[in-house]
């Protein structure tokens, strides 16, 4: 019987590293570990954000400043305004008679018009939350909203406005048998008026306002523009800081 040889090759075991090859494989590792810790450390304690001014601690006014102007146009002889007409502040808010928000950013618009007399100027638009003359509302909300907003407008036709709009923001709730004695209770010709609250001419004039403010992207109330620019969300604090900035640096932004 023959025996037959193998023809692999005999694998030779891998040379030994000298020693000053072990010394720079481990001064390189030490090296490399070291980098690592450092960059971990910087991952973990210094926090990008630091290099920049956060949004939220952003004052009231550098806020304003950089937010863009909106399309809002202002239509004099339309809108119901109070406040000259060349004033620093001017102050367009969409608004519904039934919101309790509305009713508190109105109070604070009041109060920041009797500090500044001759720099604050209020524009009213009409953003009723309710299907009976708003269509973008899925279902109903506010149900005497429209209606209040009718007879706002319909006072206005008598030079009357801004009493009714006080007279039902100054109700603790709105109810429909206090906001039909409103035109007895502020002298209005009453014959007249309630031909007007049911015209067609005063739907189309506060579907108007709700056409406007839709495109502005207005969905719930108040929304406030100042100077054109809108503000996040109302708040009586900010409103008055706003307010004050832009007195101050002359109604430039």
């Amino acid at each position: 019987m023959s025996v037959k040889h193998s023809t692999r090759k005999k694998v030779e075991p891998p040379d030994e590293p000298t020693k000053d090859q072990s010394v720079s494989l481990v001064a390189v590792g030490v090296v490399i570990a070291g980098l690592a810790v450092v960059a971990l450390a910087f991952l973990l304690t210094d926090d990008p954000s630091e290099h920049r001014t956060p949004v939220a601690s952003r004052g009231i006014g550098e806020t304003w400043e950089l937010t863009p102007e909106a399309p809002l146009t202002l239509t004099p002889g339309r809108d119901h305004a109070k406040g000259p007409a060349e004033a620093a502040v001017s102050v367009v808010v969409f608004s519904d008679f039934e919101c309790p928000y509305c009713q508190e950013a109105s109070k604070e618009l009041d109060r920041l018009q009797e500090r500044y007399p001759q720099d604050v100027r209020i524009v009213f638009r009409n953003y009723p939350l309710d299907t009976a003359c708003n269509d973008n509302m899925k279902q109903p909300g506010h149900l005497l909203a429209c209606k209040a907003a009718f007879m706002a407008r319909c006072a206005g036709r008598q030079d009357r406005f801004w009493e009714m709009h006080d007279a039902i923001y100054a109700m603790p709730g709105l109810n429909e048998t206090a906001l039909d004695a409103l035109p007895q209770e502020l002298g209005l010709s009453e014959d007249s008026f309630g031909e007007c609250v049911v015209s067609e001419e005063t739907v189309a004039e506060v579907r108007q306002d709700i056409a406007e403010g839709h495109a502005l992207g207005i969905t719930g109330t108040p929304a406030i523009f100042v100077n054109r620019k809108r503000m996040e969300s109302f708040r009586a604090a900010p409103l008055g800081t706003l307010v004050e900035h832009i007195v101050s640096s002359g109604g430039e932004p």
